[in-house]
């Protein structure tokens, strides 16, 4: 019933047959009818056999069991894994250890509640790209971790990319970056990579404009989606930026006109 409901929603249907498809597949079995010719042997087992199935022992279940699950493994993979990802592969081990020691819904469940911690942690590092013009060309490129430990070049313009999502999570490490950058005569925040924003991200990316206001001339907005632009279209911080002639479709458009402006004044 879980399954059919699924499927009428949209969903993916879960399984409770992850072994015999990994048999399947193992054994070369990769076409669809194989889950089928399965099923249907399922069946006539539940059905017509399963009087003479409960006489197996479960010794001899178990084995066959264990032989599935260890060719289920794929070693390579935790090999990557420990070369690339530890803590991934840590999670691994910790859902396999509480999976043996207690059942697998224990293990998938507590190793969730740590992926989740860790997700959220590094989302809220607010990682972002700054880009330093001069000149008339990119100066330099940096990652917000970059910014915090080595501090701001002299520029002329600064772009300071917003990507991913706008909320309560990411957004106070956005305003800690915003107070390093100071001291230019223009900053252009892009919104072209910034895909959801919550009613908190709102507030805090008018914080965000503020901040930098406070540090720097003029700042500029580019590059709103669909999405986000149905947000703050009635917010007051958006409406002034397009009165001010402050808001660009693109970064490139904003990086032309502004340093036009900007060598026509020192001309």
């Amino acid at each position: 019933i879980a399954n059919i409901a699924s499927g009428l929603m949209g969903g993916i249907p879960a399984t409770a047959a992850l072994a015999r498809t990994a048999l399947n597949i193992k054994s070369g079995a990769n076409h669809r009818s194989s889950g089928i010719i399965s099923s249907v042997f399922i069946g006539l087992i539940t059905i017509f056999l399963f009087s003479y199935f409960k006489l197996l022992p479960m010794v001899t279940i178990a084995a066959i069991l264990s032989v599935v699950a260890i060719r289920m493994i794929e070693f390579k993979h935790f090999i990557n894994l420990i070369n690339n990802a530890r803590i991934s592969f840590l999670i691994s081990s910790t859902v396999a250890v509480i999976t043996v020691i207690d059942d697998p819904i224990s293990g998938l469940i507590v190793g969730s509640v740590i992926a989740l911690i860790i997700f959220v942690n590094e989302m809220s590092q607010g990682q972002t790209e700054i880009l330093y013009w001069k000149n008339g060309k990119v100066l330099k490129s940096v990652m917000r971790s970059e910014l915090v430990t080595n501090g701001m070049p002299e520029s002329e313009f600064v772009v300071y990319k917003l990507s991913g999502t706008m909320t309560y999570i990411n957004m106070p490490a956005h305003i800690e970056t915003a107070k390093l950058i100071k001291g230019n005569k223009h900053v252009v925040i892009s919104l072209s990579h910034a895909f959801y924003a919550d009613l908190d991200g709102i507030e805090y990316l008018k914080e965000l404009i503020e901040t930098l206001k406070s540090k720097n001339d003029n700042i500029y907005l580019s590059g709103i989606n669909p999405e986000i632009k149905k947000v703050i279209v009635n917010e007051e911080f958006y409406k002034q930026k397009l009165v001010d002639n402050r808001i660009f479709a693109r970064v490139s458009e904003a990086i032309d006109v502004l340093y036009k402006d900007y060598k026509h004044k020192k001309v």
